[in-house]
């Protein structure tokens, strides 16, 4: 082959080719921008409405307010849901519950005190009412204080950890 036939040879070639491949897709446009979803307008609102949401007992509350994928157990454990199991037994047992009596409880945010934009010290008030076991007795009411720390996200205002401050709560005289 000389050279004269070697250059019309390779062009024809790589048109060959060329026309064989598959055609070029455009990669997808991303966005310019990361979206979270927004579990509230505020840090005091996410935490407001998480404090309804243990109060009444509501998990479709609970999971509106941390973010997806999240199991609401590991909130308050750091990640670890047996932790978090242990850590909301405490924030909802009474003595009174293991002598039988009828115990009720309400909650409400005293104070929220703001460490930096993420971390968030929460004073909470539980009122309990009492109704004993043995019924002889009339119902009683008594209140308790104790300190959170909640954390955060800055960007989506979802809860990500909760944790006890205090080691217990504090009989309110």
């Amino acid at each position: 082959m000389t050279r004269r036939h070697v250059l019309p040879l390779t062009l024809f070639c790589v048109l060959l080719l060329g026309a064989c491949a598959p055609p070029i897709i455009p990669r997808a446009k991303m966005a310019d921008t990361v979206t979270f979803r927004k579990c509230a307008d505020s840090p005091v609102d996410v935490i407001r409405e998480f404090i309804r949401g243990i109060a009444e007992l509501s998990l479709s509350i609970l999971r509106s307010l941390i973010p997806d994928g999240t199991p609401i157990l590991a909130i308050f454990g750091d990640g670890d849901e047996k932790r978090g199991r242990a850590v909301v037994k405490d924030m909802v047992d009474h003595p009174e519950i293991q002598k039988g009596s009828d115990v009720g409880s309400a909650y409400e945010i005293l104070r929220v005190e703001s460490d930096s934009a993420d971390q968030h010290r929460v004073l909470i008030e539980r009122s309990v009412s009492i109704i004993p076991a043995a019924r002889s007795g009339k119902s009683y009411e008594e209140t308790y204080h104790r300190w959170f720390r909640v954390a955060v996200h800055p960007e989506s205002n979802c809860i990500t950890s909760v944790a006890p401050i205090d080691i217990e709560w504090k009989l309110v005289q």
